[in-house]
């Protein structure tokens, strides 16, 4: 089976996010599978990360491409480079069997690529519920693409939580197609990571200290401002804490002056994009996600899977996931006290953060990226012609 994923970058943890890893880590494991997957990365931003996903896709056989450099939302322009730059690429290569794209450009450019007879069938993943709200154009878009063209163009949407999927089954075009959504997870693909003599600990951490860590882009969705406003309150209980933010984005000046601000400084440390982020959970006390809204975020799976006790906002996806006092905390989200007596309920808990870790580590072990690829494999032979 010849199958062309699409996903935004691959700058992840900076540039490009959860959406794009996973987009990456099916691929991988659809190669390892025995499919011929080639790797379509849209827009370029010519970073250390995503050179090295470019290296390492590579020598895993995956062909991987650019089409066009990234120029900022709502640049036509660019978009329709690419489009031209992919269909002179393509020339000489028979019609992939599946486009599987991983975000709203790519959707439309696997749309395109089936309409004009480059593709057998095509599909999108739908990665959060709010869709399409960047850019000049974003109400004619969502309005044509999202709610009518996707749904009876494509073969099928997949959502990847249960809200994503009501979602899509909403839409105006899903009814006039009768195509339902499908509920296919986002998942994970790697266990704990092995141990490395000598390896020194990232993180410094005196006997009575607890680290505190969260892990994504430094973007409005993550919530990171609320974060900062709840850990002064943490440290007048817990004052032997500190915390660490991992990722890198827009907003890195802002929180740095807003930690200022709060006279925070000290006790937090914005660590940029790392590639060894298995290591770093392992490290950590406790997991915090404090984000505004998310899809089935991947980033809460992998710290599961490291054992660390979790905190994540109650929005729609992650509370598909995560289930207070038996395997983490759900908190209101953009509410710094309520954050603040959580963290500092889970930190005087050490016996309920190992229970909670332990029942999570169990949990997460259905969303393995092997699982979650048969089930993709699945639906393409489903819409394959025979």
């Amino acid at each position: 089976m010849n199958i062309l994923q699409i996903v935004r970058g691959l700058d992840i943890g900076g540039d490009s996010g959860g959406a794009e890893k996973f987009g990456v880590e099916l691929g991988r494991a659809l190669n390892r599978a025995g499919c011929n997957v080639t790797l379509c990365a849209f827009f370029r931003v010519h970073s250390k990360m995503e050179a090295e996903w470019e290296k390492r896709l590579t020598e895993e056989g995956i062909r991987t491409f650019f089409l066009t450099d990234w120029n900022g939302y709502g640049n036509v322009t660019a978009f329709r480079n690419g489009l031209m730059t992919l269909r002179e690429y393509l020339k000489g290569y028979p019609p992939f069997d599946v486009v599987h794209s991983h975000f709203l450009l790519g959707n439309v450019t696997a749309l395109w690529l089936k309409l004009i007879g480059r593709a057998r069938t095509a599909y999108r993943t739908s990665h959060i519920l709010r869709e399409w709200t960047k850019g000049k154009h974003t109400g004619w878009l969502n309005l044509l693409f999202i709610q009518y063209l996707f749904s009876i163009g494509l073969d099928a949407e997949i959502g990847v939580s249960q809200a994503i999927v009501d979602y899509l089954a909403s839409h105006p075009g899903a009814r006039i197609s009768r195509h339902k959504p499908h509920l296919i997870r986002n998942a994970v693909s790697f266990n704990q990571p092995p141990s490395e003599p000598g390896r020194v600990p990232f993180f410094s951490k005196k006997p009575g200290t607890y680290i505190v860590g969260s892990v994504g882009r430094l973007e409005t969705q993550k919530g990171y401002t609320y974060l900062l406003e709840a850990i002064p309150k943490i440290l007048t209980v817990c004052p032997q804490t500190n915390f660490y933010v991992i990722g890198e984005g827009s907003l890195h000046h802002d929180l740095e002056e807003k930690a200022s601000r709060l006279k925070i400084s000290s006790r937090i440390q914005f660590v940029g994009i790392r590639d060894d982020i298995p290591y770093l959970l392992q490290e950590m006390d406790l997991f915090v996600l404090p984000s505004l809204w998310e899809g089935f975020p991947t980033v809460l799976l992998e710290s599961m899977i490291c054992n660390v006790p979790v905190i994540a906002t109650d929005i729609p996806g992650t509370r598909e996931l995560v289930r207070t006092g038996q395997n983490g905390w759900l908190v209101a989200p953009q509410d710094p006290a309520a954050l603040a007596d959580t963290i500092i309920e889970a930190l005087n808990n050490p016996k309920l953060r190992e229970t909670c870790s332990q029942q999570a580590a169990l949990d997460v072990r259905r969303f393995t990226i092997e699982n979650i690829s048969e089930e993709y494999l699945q639906l393409y032979r489903t819409h394959l012609p025979t």
